[in-house]
């Protein structure tokens, strides 16, 4: 996701993101504050505020879903062959 000037289009910064999707974007244009809905494949949603009016980007997470410790899963297949069949 990137930024713009509004007043001159110019590119002024990159956000960083991994690769996943972008649900929602929230603010309005006298408002110096973005908020933006970010989840993947690995990472639950989150919400994010970053303040527009910094030099650089530093988005903090604002809301995260509190996750219970994972517990490793085994999966096992097992390929059985009967000589008649």
């Amino acid at each position: 996701m990137y930024l713009y000037d509004l007043k001159t289009g110019q590119h002024r910064e990159t956000f960083p993101l991994d690769v996943g999707s972008i649900g929602s974007l929230s603010g309005r244009k006298e408002d110096a504050e973005l908020f933006y809905y970010f989840t993947s494949f690995l990472t639950p949603g989150k919400i994010f505020r970053c303040d527009m009016a910094a030099e650089t980007l530093s988005p903090t997470v604002i809301l995260a879903p509190h996750l219970a410790p994972r517990h490793s899963i085994v999966s096992v297949t097992v390929g059985i062959s009967h000589p008649g069949v």
